[in-house]
């Protein structure tokens, strides 16, 4: 009982921030996972049709949904979506390897890491440079970070004995 006089002092305290939450479901999905919004309302992440196959999934601002699927791809994943309509994510190719994707007006440009014993490049999160962030995993399947230029260089990202990779990216200065 306590927990909620709190809850209802702090919803009522002066300056307190109220949100909204809206449902996502990608009509005809029986699963649906977002994974990134920008400051739009945007909103990019996966969902599986009744057959079992993934597929990506732009929703708009007024809830309309737009399919991202890399073609010949068997799954499509993105994963961050910028303020300037970037989206960046990873597919499964028919190989049953993962490759990084960006898409940006129409216009997919995939991607691998480039580093000899990269074997697998997820893309995660993208900021307004259109610097991707995400991870490969290398040919023990230990996954690694990385640092995707808008030129298409890439940066190792990784702590020394840590296990975490990055899944967003800081904004420049």
């Amino acid at each position: 009982m306590l927990g909620v006089i709190a809850f209802a002092i702090l919803a009522l305290a002066p300056g307190a921030s109220a949100f909204n939450f809206t449902t996502i479901d990608v009509p005809g999905a029986l699963i649906t996972a977002p994974f990134g919004i920008n400051k739009a309302g945007r909103v990019v992440g996966g969902s599986i049709d009744e057959t079992g196959a993934e597929h990506g999934f732009l929703r708009q601002k007024d809830g309309s949904f737009v399919t991202i699927d890399v073609p010949g791809a068997l799954a499509t994943e993105p994963h961050g979506i910028n303020d300037s309509g970037r989206i960046a994510g990873v597919y499964l190719d028919q190989n049953l390897q993962q490759r990084g994707f960006l898409l940006h007006k129409g216009t997919l440009t995939t991607f691998d890491v480039p580093f000899p014993e990269a074997t697998d490049t997820i893309g995660w999160g993208i900021n307004k440079a259109g610097q991707i962030v995400g991870y490969y995993l290398d040919t023990d399947a230990v996954p690694h970070g990385f640092l995707r230029q808008p030129d298409g260089g890439f940066s190792a990202i990784d702590a020394p004995g840590a296990f975490i990779v990055p899944e967003s990216v800081i904004e420049p200065i």
